[in-house]
């Protein structure tokens, strides 16, 4: 029974997009860790997390590090707060923002922006641990050509955040930009 457990789990959607139109939306399934790590307690523990996994992957291609911009992450916690109200993975919020309008609300005046966003299920009942941590955000975006060319795009800044609906699924949003 346990062996069809991460078949079940690991549905997942990812969808990213550029502010330019740099990524057209993608769609990657991947599978549960074998031995799952904590979950993020907290949002600043959560975008802390991700930002280290970023930059881990931005320094193997050569590239320079990111900072966390707390604007930023900001309009990532609007848009995961939106997608988990509604219980659906979108870049556009239920006022019609894009992800944009979303950093500039945020107070960044940006140059270039991107937006990355993934939907975790919430595992099942007896599940050892929970699952839904960045590190299972982070390897489903490395599997996404969108996704990928967002986070080792040209940008210096991001923000995260997660929120979870009723139903206990968890949406992650990274937003990338660079001030003007």
């Amino acid at each position: 029974m346990f062996r069809l457990i991460p078949a079940v789990v690991a549905v997942a959607a990812f969808v990213a997009v550029g502010c330019a139109g740099l990524s057209r939306p993608a769609r990657v399934a991947t599978e549960l860790p074998s031995a799952p790590a904590p979950a993020p307690e907290d949002q600043a523990g959560a975008a802390a997390r991700l930002l280290e996994l970023h930059n881990a992957q931005r320094a193997r291609a050569g590239l320079d590090p990111m900072i966390l911009d707390d604007r930023l992450s900001a309009a990532a916690l609007v848009q995961a707060r939106d997608c988990a109200r509604r219980d659906r993975l979108t870049h556009h919020g239920s006022d019609g923002s894009g992800p944009g309008e979303r950093i500039a609300r945020a107070g960044v005046a940006w140059s270039r922006c991107a937006e990355n966003a993934a939907q975790q299920p919430r595992p099942p009942r007896g599940w050892p641990g929970d699952p839904r941590t960045p590190e299972w955000a982070m390897e489903g975006w490395m599997k996404s050509r969108g996704h990928r060319a967002n986070l080792l795009g040209p940008y210096q800044r991001m923000g995260a955040a997660f929120a979870d609906a009723d139903n206990g699924t968890r949406y992650w949003v990274v937003v990338f930009a660079n001030p003007r």
